[in-house]
């Protein structure tokens, strides 16, 4: 593992973030 444990905590919620925003963003326009 070459990441830090404090930036693989930080990384981790971000992928979900990401993951979470590019789902909504597909929702929304699937509305129009």
């Amino acid at each position: 593992n070459t990441f830090p444990s404090g930036l693989n905590l930080y990384y981790t919620p971000y992928n979900i973030l990401s993951f979470l925003q590019q789902r909504s963003i597909r929702a929304k326009s699937e509305n129009k």
